[in-house]
């Protein structure tokens, strides 16, 4: 049973190198763009670049200190530390789509496309709605549909 945590935790782990590399990269990348007539970028902590690395750190310290819980071998220690790396692999994917997302509208706001993201719509197709072509597709018909008297509408045309 402990191989299959091992695996896990090594699959994770080179999963999250990679996806840490590339959001240093992106960070690098979103600071170095500027905009037009934008002004020199302060670097403090807060410029991408820095921000980007602090997460990062922060992201590989609670990254360890779950391993350790899974190595503990404890029901709840193995559970909170399994949690922890999955919340902590999705927040990482998250951080890289969001950077993708950023660069991408950045890249279009300087083109002049009107903040249009370029790899998003160039990674969905346009699909085809059928029932722009079928114009009975989506109605209800009720042709065969019995006309009852309902005792509340007969009280109420009396009226």
């Amino acid at each position: 049973m402990d191989e299959i945590f091992a695996v896990g935790l090594i699959f994770a782990g080179i999963l999250s190198v990679m996806v840490s590399l590339a959001l240093v990269k992106m960070g690098k990348v979103i600071d170095a763009f500027s905009i037009g007539d934008e002004p020199e970028r302060d670097r403090s902590m807060w410029s991408p670049l820095e921000f980007t690395r602090i997460i990062v750190a922060l992201f590989w310290i609670f990254f360890l200190l779950a391993a350790y819980m899974i190595s503990l071998g404890t029901r709840v220690m193995l559970v909170v530390g399994i949690a922890t790396i999955a919340g902590l692999v999705l927040f990482l994917g998250t951080a890289l789509v969001f950077s993708v997302a950023t660069f991408n509208l950045m890249r279009s706001r300087a083109k002049g496309d009107g903040g249009k993201s370029t790899l998003l719509s160039s990674m969905t197709k346009p699909t085809i709605n059928p029932v722009a072509f079928i114009p009975d597709m989506g109605r209800k018909s009720y042709t065969g549909a019995r006309h009852t008297k309902n005792a509340a509408s007969e009280s109420d045309s009396k009226n």
